[in-house]
């Protein structure tokens, strides 16, 4: 997804900035992976073309795998930063840093 704003930086027109972004929400589409930009993607796009699908159910699915998306990014992100920053002795004890625990570099 950090490609996606990369790819759209790289111009300052709308169209273009637009047609970037297709290209790797496709392909996160057809890889199958549930992200609710995906989502936000392919629900509409199937509804346009005919799809059952109601804006209540496009609504409840992005929401529950947008929380879905949150917990795994502050759970993944959260204990990469925990141990990027303080190393592995960072699972040992839930004091933070001391004098003992200082950040790992």
């Amino acid at each position: 997804m950090v490609l996606l704003g990369w790819c759209a930086s790289g111009n300052n027109n709308d169209g273009p900035q637009i047609a970037a972004l297709w290209g790797p929400i496709a392909t996160f589409v057809c890889l199958g992976l549930e992200h609710s930009v995906a989502n936000m993607f392919i629900l509409p796009l199937g509804m346009a073309l005919g799809a059952d699908i109601s804006a209540l159910d496009m609504a409840s699915n992005i929401s529950v795998v947008a929380l879905g998306n949150a917990a795994g990014a502050a759970l993944l992100l959260g204990g990469m930063q925990k141990l990027s920053l303080f190393g592995p002795s960072a699972w040992n004890n839930n004091k933070g840093p001391t004098s003992s625990n200082k950040p790992y570099r």
